[in-house]
């Protein structure tokens, strides 16, 4: 079903549900030192098989030959401890890039997220924590603090 929708529409409710946490109050809540946000991505696996795929799917060449085939997303949380819940802020879908020789990659997802977060979150401290092999040179430029996770 989530197939024919577009990632954008997904993007665009992602903002909208932000702008209903910060009427509600809710980010104060979640506000830490200095008054930042603090946001940790992940990647999710939403689909995995051996024998159903795409032309989208992510293929993996196991030690014995087989293949198997997946869907993966990079999802961005807005977190605090001690807090029970977490609110999804952005998501970039990892890809198998057309034209490509190699697949796409949680690094390279992350790239176009963050890119994403700092546009649609402008004026908002974020504070983001990501595994280190999110991390690249590219995420300096970008108007945040990365804080990559060893």
């Amino acid at each position: 079903m989530l197939d024919k929708v577009d990632a954008s529409q997904l993007k665009a409710f992602q903002v909208e549900h932000f702008k209903e946490l910060e009427r509600l109050g809710i980010t104060k809540v979640y506000r830490t030192y200095k008054d930042f946000l603090v946001v940790a991505t992940e990647g999710v696996t939403h689909f995995a098989s051996n024998q159903v795929h795409c032309p989208a799917c992510i293929e993996k060449q196991h030690q014995d030959g087989s293949l198997s085939y997946s869907h993966s997303m990079l999802c961005a949380m807005l977190v605090k401890p001690g807090e029970k819940e977490v609110f999804l802020m952005g998501t970039e879908p990892i890809l198998c890039q057309d034209g490509q020789l190699k697949n796409d990659c949680e690094r390279n997802a992350s790239k176009r997220l963050l890119e994403w977060l700092s546009q649609q979150y402008k004026g908002q401290p974020l504070l983001l924590k990501m595994p280190s092999m999110q991390t690249a040179p590219i995420l300096a430029r970008l108007p945040v603090v990365v804080s990559p996770i060893f």
